[in-house]
């Protein structure tokens, strides 16, 4: 073996400079294609695996920021319409809140140093889709108490309309010039939902179990006499005895007395 691979290289050596330099490129050859077949191809295969697994995740990434950014537009979104539908519920609330609304009139009142005189509630009224809460009222002040107490409803967050507003006769009372001032103060509330009908759920009635027939009497052959009915029989009873003696038994010898034989 030795000897053949001396052989080798000894006509290698004596070989033109063309033939050593294929013969290398060869072995190189042979070198590389192991080499890519053994480790290269493998490692080219992972690292392929590995770019398409980043490409991926910053697509995914990319795509998070993005929901993210959505997300907290519709947060923001969210908080301005609660915060649009609190505002929304103060100017017209639910209900009426007549009370609240009452309260709130006298305090604007007292603000506006004006004397509430009386009120009166009056029947609602439907305008479209929310319902009218008038109240009728008559004050009194001077001029510019009146015009700050109309200043101040204005003011409120509430919405509440002045309609149908006279002023009276001023008359002095005192230094002060006084009017009297009657108009109806009309707040809104939201109209009442039909109810939504109830679901009944109805079960099935189980039919009645039918109850069982009477036999019917057997039916006799064409020509075959009629079977006989029998009667119950009542027993008579036993004639009473009047004289009071005993009765006699059934050979005419009268019973012996219990212990003679």
């Amino acid at each position: 073996m030795a000897k053949s691979s001396a052989e080798v290289f000894e006509k290698l050596a004596k070989a033109p400079m063309g033939t050593k330099i294929a013969v290398f490129a060869g072995v190189i050859a042979v070198i590389c294609g192991a080499y890519y077949f053994l480790f290269f191809s493998d490692l080219s295969a992972e690292r392929d695996t590995i770019y398409a697994q980043r490409r991926k995740l910053a697509d995914d990434e990319k795509k998070l920021i993005q929901r993210k950014k959505e997300y907290s537009d519709l947060v923001q979104t969210k908080l301005e319409l609660e915060e649009g539908l609190k505002k929304n519920s103060v100017k017209l609330p639910a209900s009426s809140e007549l009370p609240a609304f009452f309260i709130h009139l006298q305090s604007q009142a007292v603000a506006a140093n004006v004397k509430l005189v009386k009120w009166s509630r009056e029947h609602e009224v439907p305008v479209e889709t929310y319902v009218k809460v008038p109240v009728k009222m008559e004050v009194k002040g001077d001029f510019y108490q009146l015009n700050q107490y109309f200043k101040l409803l204005y003011e409120t967050p509430r919405i509440i309309t002045v309609e149908n507003l006279s002023v009276g006769t001023p008359k002095v009372e005192g230094d002060t010039l006084v009017l009297t001032s009657i108009f109806t103060a009309s707040t809104f509330r939201q109209a009442d939902q039909p109810p939504s009908p109830a679901k009944e759920q109805k079960e099935p009635k189980k039919p009645s179990a039918p109850s069982p027939a009477a036999p019917a009497a057997p039916v006799a052959a064409p020509g075959a006499p009629a079977a006989p009915t029998t009667k119950a029989t009542a027993t008579p009873p036993a004639p009473a005895n009047p004289s009071g003696a005993p009765p006699s038994s059934p050979s005419g010898a009268p019973p012996q007395p219990a212990g003679k034989r």
